[in-house]
């Protein structure tokens, strides 16, 4: 688990990935649910040559695999987002809807999921800085406030 400041300074795309990767591996009802969406997903983001995570979500338990499988679904972040979305801040079916966020294929299967995966990073990413506040370390509003 990554604290909040390791998130904003790691590399994006290995963090996301790590951060599905570690998601997914929870013993959690929630995951379990995941595998029903019966589908895959690559995210890309943006400046990198291949998918950072490739997400299966057609199999259970899901998992996180390496980047050359192929997806039936491709979601394009920038860097900002994938760090939202590695956090569980990023709505990704609104950010779609709004055209902030780019995707092709048949994404409609994945978004009925996306809110449990969003919950999942999310309770991830406030554990992680519940204990970087209980170990002193800054909060990433404040690391942002001192660039």
């Amino acid at each position: 688990m990554r604290t909040p400041a390791a998130l904003a300074m790691a590399n994006v795309d290995a963090v996301l990935r790590d951060e599905l990767a570690d998601a997914l591996r929870a013993d959690d009802r929630a995951v379990r649910r995941l595998g029903r969406a019966g589908t895959s997903v690559a995210f890309w983001v943006e400046g990198d040559d291949a998918a950072s995570a490739t997400v299966l979500l057609d199999r259970q338990p899901p998992e996180v695999v390496d980047s050359a499988e192929p997806a039936e679904v491709t979601i394009h972040l920038t860097r900002e987002d994938a760090a939202r979305f590695a956090r569980g801040e990023l709505v990704l079916p609104t950010a779609i809807y709004c055209g902030l966020v780019t995707c092709e294929g048949a994404v409609r299967p994945y978004l009925a999921v996306d809110p449990i995966l969003r919950g999942l990073l999310r309770r991830r990413a406030l554990a992680a800085a519940a204990s970087a506040a209980a170990q002193g370390e800054p909060d990433i509003a404040d690391e942002e406030d001192c660039w």
